[in-house]
């Protein structure tokens, strides 16, 4: 090799300036002219000396020593609503760089039902709660997502109180109705309070301190319930209207029942009344109403702060006819002819009611009855009526 000026050895040089016509194809070229190395040596120094080696140093070669949420680690959703997660990156010198790891970071939700995750977008579906995870690499960070419904309404098992003075009831259980369509039992969600020191709340009863009247408030999220509370003097005795009942299958009745108290007042306790049914196959009691269920008797008891009550309850077929074995009797004087009456009732039972009818005639000088036996007495026509329960069949008897 010959070269202007000769160089004992080779002098390697990777040309690291911003463009550099030496590298600008990747290529490592070798140099062997003094004067281009010099020259080239003069412009590093340059650079080196204008700017700070941070400069010259690669990009991003802060180590990432875990992930965090830019959020909060607990968010609160209604049902359809969304949210956006970020994730950020931490530095092991802590530094206040922001890096969002969020597009790279890999999503995984622990209760698609209640809510999903895209891409760092959270959307609830359903109340409940789930906690979304995000991965980056080795490092993982989980937020809780609880997700409550909007409330459309709030339904409690009571709607007012009477309480005698020292006298305790529970708090009412309550049910909210969702604009979702769905309900869910809030009864331990309820934050209660109360409008007058006439009563006061202890381990989920109410207490009646003083006559008079009080106001039970409930609420939970946007929506509340009250709820008027009546405080009497001590309740003495309680009544019903109906002592006995009978019903038909199928058919129901309202209770009935008054209270009077200490002071002489009397109210309608109606609605108040716990019942209970000795037999409930045969009669049970939703609210305040009877219902009957199949044929038979039962005792209902009602009970009311202390105080009690008992109706009986004698359930039967409804009765659809009654049949006569002759409906025409063609007799002579001193003759006699019997009827027998059969009931058919609405569950297609029949039984003879013969004994049991009310028997009349309408000219006893011709023929008389007696529990269906017709006699005939003298010459002439007579009509026969039987008559049971709220039925009555005629039967036509001729004496000749």
């Amino acid at each position: 090799m010959s070269e202007s000026c000769s160089i004992s050895k080779p002098y390697y040089i990777l040309a690291a300036v911003f463009r550099n016509k030496y590298i600008e194809r990747g290529e490592l070229y070798m140099i062997r002219n003094k004067k281009t190395i010099h020259l080239l040596l003069a412009m590093v120094l340059l650079l080196i000396t204008a700017f700070p080696a941070s400069v010259l140093a690669e990009e991003n070669t802060e180590k990432i020593t875990g992930i965090a949420w830019e959020n909060s680690t607990s968010i609160k959703l209604n049902v359809s609503e969304s949210k956006q997660l970020r994730v950020i990156a931490k530095y092991e010198n802590q530094s206040n760089k922001f890096v969002e790891l969020t597009s790279e970071s890999v999503w995984s939700t622990s209760n698609a039902k209640v809510a999903t995750i895209k891409n760092g977008k959270v959307t609830a579906k359903t109340f409940g709660e789930a906690v979304i995870t995000a991965k980056y690499g080795d490092f993982l960070i989980e937020a809780l997502i609880t997700v409550d419904a909007k409330v459309k309404s709030l339904k409690s098992s009571n709607t007012s109180y009477r309480l005698n003075k020292g006298a305790e009831g529970a708090l009412p259980t309550v049910k909210a109705f969702f604009e979702n369509g769905t309900e869910q039992d809030v009864t331990t969600l309820i934050k209660w309070t109360l409008s007058s020191p006439n009563a006061e709340m202890s381990n989920g009863k109410i207490k009646g301190l003083a006559p008079g009247r009080a106001t039970l408030s409930g609420v939970y999220l946007n929506k509340s319930i009250t709820i008027p509370i009546a405080i009497n003097e001590e309740l003495v005795k309680i009544e019903s209207s109906s002592k006995s009942l009978q019903l038909n299958i199928k058919k129901g009745k309202t209770l009935q029942v008054s209270g009077t108290y200490s002071n002489g007042k009397k109210v309608n306790l109606s609605s108040n009344i716990k019942w209970e049914s000795s037999n409930s196959s045969i009669a049970k009691v939703t609210g305040s109403k009877v219902i009957a269920l199949a044929e038979g008797s039962t005792t209902l008891t009602g009970s009311y702060q202390g105080q009690t009550v008992t109706v009986q309850v004698n359930v039967v077929p409804l009765l659809v006819k009654v049949t006569p074995s002759e409906k025409k009797l063609k007799l002579t004087p001193g003759g006699n002819g019997t009827v027998n009456l059969t009931a058919t009732y609405d569950t297609g039972k029949t039984i003879s009611v013969t004994d049991q009818v009310v028997w009349t005639s309408s000219k006893p000088v011709v023929a008389t009855v007696t529990n269906g036996k017709i006699v005939a007495v003298s010459k002439g026509t007579a009509s026969i009526k039987a008559k049971f329960g709220t039925k009555t069949v005629t039967i036509s008897v001729s004496v000749k």
